[in-house]
């Protein structure tokens, strides 16, 4: 088949027309303008759309962050639960005659190195002394460092229900990780502890796994705060701060002490505690 020439134009077909001008050049040529036009106009909507589309956007954003902020300020806190074992004075765990001369009372944090080395100084001594008579010793269980520390305090108090607060206390100190918060005193851990002590009743392990004692020990934090702690540990005799955080210094504390006709009692004036109040269900 032969290939099909155009014809050259002649004077009949438009020859003397200017290009562009003839009826097909000018439909072709209006064509690409439309065609340009279209993503112009799409993009003047598009920006005329945009500021609406942010403004949802940030209104929606907005939203959401409210219902969770108000979901959190509505949300029912935990209730305070008092320990079922007796106190010590401003709800504190306690061991040693009521009618000892004097009163130590030690502010500490289970995951604080500078309270383990404190412990390890002075356990020896101080229940010698709190055998002999001559000091009541209090101890308040805080949680500056960490969630851990929480859950290691509110497992303390779990032990003292079941009479075993100051074994727990110690095998704590014997435990404490060398890294804070790293995972190490987790709930399992700590009824480990329990198992460990012969004291994992069902009642301890439902008390640590439920943290029954997580309020309580914010309790304690108020009380910290009331009596001006500010870092672990911290140590009272007599309700006045022990300076050096020896044991000579806590040995000559104790002997001014008892030296003094002064009642011995917690700067913060607290009593004890009756063990009835609010006993965990």
């Amino acid at each position: 088949m032969a290939k099909r020439k155009n014809k050259p134009a002649g004077k009949g077909q438009g020859a003397g027309r200017p290009q562009g001008k003839s009826q097909g050049g000018g439909g072709q040529a209006g064509t690409a303008k439309g065609v340009a036009a279209q993503p112009a106009k799409a993009a003047t909507a598009m920006r005329k759309r945009l500021p609406v589309v942010i403004a949802v956007g940030v209104i929606a954003v907005a939203a959401v962050v409210g219902i969770a902020l108000q979901s959190q300020r509505t949300a029912k806190p935990k209730p305070v639960v008092t320990p079922a074992h007796e106190l010590g004075p401003s709800g504190s765990e306690v061991r040693g005659d009521p009618n000892a001369k004097v009163l130590v009372e030690v502010f500490g944090d289970f995951q604080c190195p500078a309270c383990k080395d404190w412990d390890l100084a002075t356990a020896a001594t101080i229940t010698n002394l709190v055998s002999s008579g001559r000091v009541r010793f209090a101890y308040y269980p805080l949680s500056f460092i960490g969630p851990e520390s929480e859950r290691a305090a509110a497992a303390s108090i779990c032990a003292a229900d079941e009479g075993a607060y100051w074994k727990y206390f110690e095998l704590l100190w014997q435990n404490q990780p060398e890294k804070e918060n790293s995972g190490y005193l987790s709930i399992d851990r700590l009824i480990g502890f329990g198992r460990d002590l012969q004291i994992a009743t069902p009642a301890f392990e439902k008390c640590v796994r439920d943290q029954t004692y997580l309020p309580w020990i914010g309790k304690i934090a108020d009380e910290g705060v009331k009596r001006k702690v500010q870092g672990t540990p911290t140590i009272f005799v007599n309700g006045k701060v022990l300076e050096h955080h020896t044991l000579e210094g806590l040995l000559a504390a104790v002997d001014s002490a008892s030296k003094s006709s002064a009642t011995p009692s917690p700067a913060s004036g607290g009593s004890s505690v009756s063990p009835t109040e609010s006993p965990p269900s």
